[in-house]
């Protein structure tokens, strides 16, 4: 997920794109009830993003994905060794069957 909510809580334009940084920073300048309320929310969003926050996504999100991802890599050893065994199986009975 980007931290940059464009329009809420900061602006995006194109890397280099100066004339744009440029109007996004006059826009702010000329409405500053606008800029406060802007960068209220560009703080709320990166307090959300601290470093208990942070971690207890990582905790709640990413292990859940990385069990899943063990699981699968498991499940996949386990149909790579049933494949090894038929196929010796099938060369010590001398079948050239496919395995």
């Amino acid at each position: 997920p980007s931290l940059i909510d464009d329009g809420k809580t900061g602006f995006l334009f194109e890397p280099g794109d100066t004339e744009e940084l440029a109007a996004r920073v006059r826009c702010l300048v000329d409405d500053p009830p606008a800029a406060r309320a802007m960068a209220a929310a560009a703080r709320a969003e990166a307090e959300r993003w601290g470093w208990e926050a942070a971690t207890t996504r990582l905790r709640e999100e990413q292990y859940v994905q990385a069990a899943r991802n063990h699981r699968e890599r498991q499940r996949d050893v386990r149909t790579l060794r049933q494949k090894i065994k038929r196929y010796r199986d099938s060369m010590f009975r001398g079948s050239r069957a496919d395995v």
